[in-house]
C-alpha cells in the first residue's frame, strides 16, 4: 500500500465518502417519510378515539336524561296497594251512588 499515490487513495477516500453521504441522505428521507406516515397515523387514531369518546359521552348523557325522567316518574307510580285500596274505594262509591237511586 505504501507505494500507491497518494492521489488515489485521496480519491478512492472521496468516492467513499461521498457513497456513505449519498446514503446517509437517502436512510434520512426514509426515516423522515416513515415518521410523517407515522405521525398521520397517530393523528387519525387519536381522532377516531375523540370520536368514540364524543359518541360514548352522548350515549351516558341520554341514560343520565332516561335515568332522571324515570326517577321522576317512580313516586307518582302506584303500588299494588294502592291500586287495590283504589280499586275498593271506587267500588264504594259506585255503591254508594247506585244506593242513592
Amino acid at each position: 500500500m505504501s507505494n500507491i499515490r497518494s492521489e488515489s487513495r485521496i480519491k478512492s477516500l472521496e468516492k467513499r465518502a461521498t457513497d456513505i453521504e449519498a446514503a446517509i441522505e437517502e436512510l434520512s428521507a426514509d426515516q423522515a417519510e416513515e415518521l410523517k406516515a407515522i405521525r398521520k397515523e397517530l393523528k387519525s387514531s387519536y381522532n377516531e378515539i375523540g370520536d368514540l369518546f364524543d359518541q360514548n359521552f352522548q350515549k351516558l348523557d341520554a341514560i343520565e336524561i332516561r335515568l332522571d325522567r324515570i326517577e321522576r316518574t317512580l313516586p307518582t307510580l302506584a303500588t299494588k296497594e294502592d291500586l287495590a285500596a283504589m280499586k275498593n274505594e271506587l267500588l264504594d262509591a259506585m255503591k254508594q251512588f247506585l244506593e242513592r237511586k
